[in-house]
């Protein structure tokens, strides 16, 4: 039972109710969690719980119309296979992002797009099972950004868990370009990217995931102005890649 942000200083009170009216015995732990603040940009955070059922609460702070990304690597969870929630909440207390997190996938990462001013809350559930106890690190990054020249091989690093890249061109309605995706890699090795093609009024164009290379044909561009390639590794990895726009001339 979690009980995040307590309303008011005070003494609680945990009523235990067997529903048929059995005897009952039970260990209760009252767990404090463990809190840290992490810097956008700045240097990994370390967590570790100790205490079965024990979460993690972080936060960090953003400014109104940043393009962030969380994430959570180097997952431990003793004796349990299964996932780790991590639940983002925007500086007004309500729900911005959530995830799924796994141990064998060395952990996961959420995109945090247009953000408002202000504190951001993260509560990283234990799994329910096992040791019910995890450790991991903690990265958030803003987006890496720039720009794409038709027919010229741009090299896209991702250099820290959980980033992503915003690379945007120019198009004209009714233009025929591609984007080509060239020696990608990935730490850890062989995961897979999404690349999304976004039009200038915000829609979904087109989109591929790659784990080593791809190709993202935009046949008859629907208008003309400023497009965006949005980059994404799956689970947060760091990735590395080649990026050409291809005109039809």
């Amino acid at each position: 039972m979690n009980l995040s942000n307590l309303p008011a200083t005070g003494t609680y009170t945990v009523f235990v109710d067997p529903s048929n009216g059995e005897t009952l015995s039970a260990q209760l732990t009252l767990a404090t969690g463990t809190a840290g603040g992490q810097t956008t940009n700045g240097a990994s955070g370390s967590y570790a719980t100790t205490v079965p059922g024990q979460n993690v609460y972080l936060t960090f702070k953003a400014a109104a119309g940043q393009n962030l990304g969380l994430g959570l690597s180097d997952l431990v969870t003793p004796n349990s296979t299964n996932y780790v929630y991590l639940t983002v909440y925007k500086p007004d207390g309500s729900y911005a992002a959530s995830q799924y997190c796994y141990a064998s996938n060395n952990g996961c990462q959420t995109n945090l797009g247009n953000t408002m001013a202000g504190t951001y809350s993260v509560v990283v559930n234990a799994p329910y099972d096992g040791d019910q106890t995890m450790s991991f690190k903690a990265t958030v990054s803003s987006d890496v950004t720039g720009t794409l020249q038709a027919d010229t091989a741009q090299t896209l690093t991702l250099g820290r868990r959980g980033q992503n890249g915003r690379l945007s061109f120019a198009g004209t309605a009714g233009q025929t370009l591609a984007v080509q995706v060239a020696g990608q890699t990935t730490v850890p090795s062989g995961r897979t990217t999404y690349y999304t093609v976004y039009a200038p009024d915000g829609s979904t164009l087109a989109s591929t995931s790659a784990t080593s290379a791809t190709t993202l044909n935009l046949a008859s561009l629907p208008t003309t102005g400023t497009y965006t390639m949005f980059v994404d590794p799956y689970y947060g990895e760091t990735s590395s890649a080649q990026l050409t726009l291809a005109s039809s001339n």
